[in-house]
């Protein structure tokens, strides 16, 4: 399938590579970008090993983002053991050090070697929903290999997603040739959805990203896993506005294999319900399903739940 050229999907300004990348300020950010490729030329055994060391290292010494995960953790799993928390975090510490010192897969790899290091599986489920030419909109979350998702799938069908530029310059343009380098086309988060949802009508798959806290203006308080959680209801909105399917896809790393795979599953069935508030039940309750896939490698470190309900003490104080 390919897109209509009058599609009104405004692209994001490229971020362009140009000689004030190479002033002084920028230079510890090329020596992390040298390291990393230099890594990853490192035999899969031996990055491994290596994520396991930085990632030991990150859990003791970054203090307020472990404070933050376990934070979240206890809030999400209070079943859990205070060892089982811990355990937990300590290999979402680890997958974040591999999913870093993978980056260069993402930066500089041949579409042919990119394939042979992820993986995607539930084929059939995209392919059923180009069949019945309604719109499709993936649902997914905030794993560590997240943005191995969006490229994947875009290698499978036309793709859109939303770009927010970083403050790093090296990182913005990074960023951006690694998700739009294969044929994804990236929307700037500024212009709003407008432009997407005219693009999903045309035919792109929306690569969605819902679950971060964006303030309780918009939001809704919805459970996610044993707690509450300020939840956009834009969703449903978005199924009935563009006449899509409801695709989950969840992107993670499979430490045995040494590689990535991005997994599609069946489309949300009777959705949207018309109610707002189901609609946002319903979302986290899949966004559950997608984390229990590799729990640990959901980005436990962010504020999940900065915003609470009135009277509500904030959950980070400590932190």
């Amino acid at each position: 399938m390919v897109l209509k050229k009058s599609s009104a999907l405004g692209a994001a300004r490229e971020p362009e590579l140009t000689a004030t990348l190479l002033a002084p300020r920028h230079w510890p950010s090329w020596l992390l970008v040298l390291l990393l490729s230099l890594f990853a030329l490192l035999p899969r055994r031996w990055r491994n090993r290596l994520a396991a060391i930085l990632g030991g290292w990150l859990y003791r010494h970054k203090a307020k983002r472990r404070c933050f995960v376990l934070t979240n953790l206890r809030r999400c799993f209070p079943q859990k053991t205070e060892a089982e928390r811990e355990h937990l975090a300590q290999a979402h510490f680890c997958s974040s050090a591999q999913v870093m010192l993978d980056m260069p897969t993402l930066w500089w790899s041949s579409k042919t070697r990119f394939l042979r290091r992820v993986t995607l599986q539930g084929v059939e489920h995209i392919e059923a929903a180009q069949a019945q030419g309604k719109g499709v909109i993936l649902l997914t979350c905030h794993s560590l290999a997240l943005e191995y998702g969006g490229v994947r799938i875009g290698l499978n069908a036309p793709l859109v997603s939303i770009f927010k530029p970083f403050k790093n310059r090296l990182l913005n343009w990074l960023v951006y040739r690694a998700r739009s380098r294969f044929g994804v086309r990236l929307a700037a988060r500024a212009d709003g959805l407008r432009p997407l949802i005219k693009a999903t009508r045309e035919g792109a798959f929306f690569y969605y990203i819902p679950d971060e806290d964006l303030g309780g203006e918009q939001s809704r308080f919805a459970p996610f896993f044993a707690t509450e959680k300020a939840t956009l209801p834009m969703l449903g909105r978005l199924s009935k506005g563009c006449n899509a399917l409801v695709l989950p896809c969840y992107s993670y790393y499979l430490p045995t294999e040494g590689r990535y795979q991005v997994t599609v599953l069946p489309p949300l069935q009777d959705f949207p319900t018309g109610n707002k508030q189901d609609d946002c039940e319903r979302m986290n309750r899949a966004i559950e399903a997608l984390v229990e896939i590799a729990p640990e490698q959901y980005m436990w470190g962010m504020r999940l739940f900065k915003t609470q309900p009135e009277g509500q003490p904030y959950p980070y104080e400590e932190c």
